[in-house]
């Protein structure tokens, strides 16, 4: 299972779930929200289902991660919400400085 934010979903995030999807294995993301969202839970969650390497989304109701983690009792859970922020700064610098060329 992969915890992230995926806002907004981009290539780099479709990058590393194709690196974390192992032959044969399942793989789940549980989307939370970040500190200031750009898109929606629900339009992130459509666009991670539509990537192939994603099996199942998972939005938890009243941000109850960790008791979700719990009861479905993943074989591993990968943080990823730190590298989507940065993965996010990343994005906005490259839209800044694309953006202050012209």
């Amino acid at each position: 299972m992969v915890v992230g934010h995926f806002d907004p979903v981009y290539a780099p995030h479709a990058q590393r779930l194709n690196q974390l999807r192992s032959p044969g294995q399942t793989l789940a993301v549980l989307l939370v929200d970040p500190p200031q969202p750009l898109l929606t839970l629900q339009a992130r969650a459509e666009l991670v289902a539509s990537l192939a390497a994603v099996d199942y989304v998972i939005l938890p109701q009243d941000n109850a991660i960790e008791e979700l983690i719990a009861r479905l009792a993943p074989d591993e859970v990968l943080q990823e919400t730190a590298d989507d922020l940065q993965r996010t700064a990343s994005l906005a610098t490259h839209v800044r400085q694309r953006q202050s060329a012209r």
